[in-house]
């Protein structure tokens, strides 16, 4: 029998809710007696970010670039359980064999979930510590996953509309107004649902449309303390289906359903380092020198809901907070799983004539074949999947751009 330490968690894939009690034990096995002066553990939760940034100063009426350097640093909880210790400090001898030692905590009711990104991470940790006389300590660590519930309510089932207007340069120089209406039919989604996107154009301009991109992309905020309070902003693409357009016409309608892939929900908070928002994103690609008109609409992501027959709770399972930044759910495989889940992706183009009072419509409904009923699959069977029904962007290695 050799020498071991190892701490357990009994909760399931090491995974706890905020507010939920974090329950474990410590397994210390012993090749031979050993004494000690006490053992606990410590239970403790914090975020930390940093990063340097390009600042324009003025010092004696001229303007120059400086580097700063942002940091921060809020520890959430930290709680020390002893597991073994004498009043008196006299050493406890343990006989060889295999020695447990329970702990548990009820975690606070609100933190943010685990994470690690570019600019900082958010991390959930306990330590054991063996107090050995004449030696110095010995010390074990295993971090565990904290996981966020967030409830869609009745404020988030309105749908919600926003529109982008952009003056495209025509023939003989001069400018017409080219208009992109982006529309969902709420503002708070479960996970493993669809966001049914409805675009409308409506091209006054000859510009010819190239394609239509819609993306799902997710928001992470990070926040400094010194020198002062900063936000810095990492986007990450979740879902991106393109749609290839290659006319001009006059008035156009487009819809897409964006299949939510397994991700941490929103979380929002005025005072903690981190923030994780989300977005559908339109951009419609023109032809010439133009600018892409580009619509953003807002929207809440969470796991539970008031609304009848929304999606159940998906099983705890350590979905997102082990990975690390460059292997987050942005692009590449994201966007391969959209066709594998039960919501039907539903592809629509409306095509008119190019006189705008005086439109010919032509319909073209296009359904996946999996069952609405069918369970969703797992991650892993989804990202080897293969695609049916949708016009998707070839798989790319995960993008992600940042923004001051």
């Amino acid at each position: 029998m050799s020498y071991s330490c190892q701490i357990k968690f009994t909760n399931t894939n090491d995974v706890v809710y905020a507010g939920e009690r974090l329950m474990g034990e410590l397994e210390l096995t012993l090749d031979k007696p050993r004494k000690y002066k006490g053992i606990y553990v410590v239970i403790n939760g914090y975020s930390e970010t940093e990063w340097r940034d390009k600042e324009k100063t003025e010092v004696d009426g001229e303007t120059k670039k400086k580097r700063e350097h942002y940091k921060g640093r809020l520890d959430y909880f930290n709680e020390i359980h002893y597991l073994l210790a004498q009043s008196d400090g006299i050493p406890v001898e343990l006989s060889s064999g295999r020695h447990k030692f329970n702990f548990a905590y009820t975690l606070p009711a609100v933190l943010p979930p685990s994470w690690t990104g570019e600019f900082g991470h958010v991390t959930y940790r306990v330590k054991a510590v063996l107090d050995r006389p004449w030696r110095p300590d010995e010390t074990h660590k295993k971090n565990f996953i904290v996981m966020t519930r967030y409830m869609i309510t009745q404020q988030h089932f309105y749908p919600q509309k926003l529109h982008e207007v952009e003056q495209l340069w025509c023939l003989p120089f001069h400018t017409m107004p080219f208009t992109v209406e982006a529309e969902v039919a709420k503002t708070g989604f479960c996970l493993n649902e669809g966001v049914p996107v409805i675009v409308r154009i409506q091209n006054e301009s000859n510009s010819t449309i190239h394609e239509i991109k819609f993306q799902l992309r997710q928001i992470i905020s990070f926040f400094s303390v010194t020198p002062r309070r900063q936000k810095k902003e990492s986007i990450n693409k979740m879902v991106d289906i393109r749609c290839k357009v290659m006319d001009s016409r006059k008035i156009g309608l487009f819809q897409r359903t964006l299949v939510l892939p397994q991700l941490p929900v929103t979380f929002e908070s005025t005072s903690d380092l981190l923030g994780i928002s989300y977005e559908v994103r339109i951009e419609v690609k023109v032809g010439g020198l133009n600018k892409n008109p580009v619509v953003r609409i807002p929207i809440i992501i969470g796991n539970q809901s008031t609304e009848p027959n929304a999606p159940a709770e998906s099983p705890t399972h350590p979905i997102y907070p082990t990975l690390l930044h460059h292997q987050s759910f942005s692009s590449g495989n994201a966007i391969l799983n959209t066709s594998m889940w039960s919501t039907a992706s539903q592809q629509m183009d409306i095509s008119t004539t190019s006189d705008a009072s005086n439109p010919s419509v032509s319909v073209s409904n296009d359904f996946s074949t999996n069952s609405a009923t069918a369970a969703p699959p797992s991650y892993d069977d989804a990202v080897s999947a293969n695609l049916s029904g949708l016009s998707l962007t070839d798989a790319k290695p995960p993008e992600v751009s940042q923004k001051s």
